[in-house]
């Protein structure tokens, strides 16, 4: 059953995007998150 997911993005700048989504596993969201901002230099992901 997906939970709600937070997802970090930092991108060259420095700048943070954070997203909070629904998925059945953080490594989802993580990859999905990858796939849509390859240029990030940092991704991570935890529980809401």
């Amino acid at each position: 059953m997906p939970r709600p997911t937070l997802v970090i993005i930092t991108l060259p700048g420095g700048s943070q995007c954070r997203h909070i989504g629904f998925y059945a596993h953080v490594m989802d969201g993580v990859l999905r998150a990858l796939a849509l901002f390859p240029q990030a230099r940092r991704i991570s992901g935890r529980r809401a």
